[in-house]
Parts: structure tokens; sequence; C-alpha cells
């Protein structure tokens, strides 16, 4: 599995992309709880919508 570190800058708030296999993603923020993807770039646009960026 491998980790990428997101954070939220405005509300000083850490998330992360969690990538098990191919075409099995999550991702976890500190507000809302954790959400399993299909794909890596739903998986971002996800967390950026949140307001979340890679660390």
């Amino acid at each position: 599995m491998k980790v990428i570190d997101f954070k939220n800058k405005k509300l000083d708030l850490d998330g992360a992309l969690f990538i098990h296999a191919e075409k099995d993603y999550s991702a976890c923020t500190a507000t809302v709880s954790s959400r399993k993807f299909k794909t890596l770039k739903g998986t971002i646009q996800w967390l950026n919508k949140r307001g979340y960026t890679e660390a």
C-alpha cells in the first residue's frame, strides 16, 4: 500500500490518499469519513473539492 499525504491549508487539517492496488483507492479526511474509489483521478478530485491539496 502507498500513502500520499494531503493537507487542507485553510483549516489546518490532514488527509490521505491510499493506493491499495490497481483500481482500488481510498481517501480519508479529518472532517469526513473515508471513501473508496476505482480511479486515482476521482480520488484526487474528491479530496480537492473538499479543500485538500497534495502535501
